[in-house]
C-alpha cells in the first residue's frame, strides 16, 4: 500500500491538469505558484512514506 501511494503521489505531481486546477500559493518571480495538485501528490507520498517508515518488515 505505501509504495502505491508513492507511485500514485508521483503521477498526480507529475500530471498539469490546465483547466481545473487551483493555485494555492503565488510565489514571487513571475513562478507559476503551488498548485492543488502539488499539494495532493506531495501528501500522498509523504504518507506512503511514512508508512513505509514505520513498517515492521522495513526494518
Amino acid at each position: 500500500m505505501a509504495v502505491a501511494a508513492i507511485f500514485v503521489g508521483a503521477v498526480v505531481v507529475g500530471f498539469n491538469p490546465n483547466r481545473w486546477d487551483i493555485v494555492i500559493l503565488d510565489l514571487p518571480r513571475g513562478s507559476h505558484g503551488i498548485h492543488l495538485h502539488d499539494v495532493l501528490g506531495m501528501a500522498l507520498i509523504t504518507i506512503g512514506v511514512l508508512v513505509l517508515w514505520r513498517s515492521p518488515r522495513a526494518r
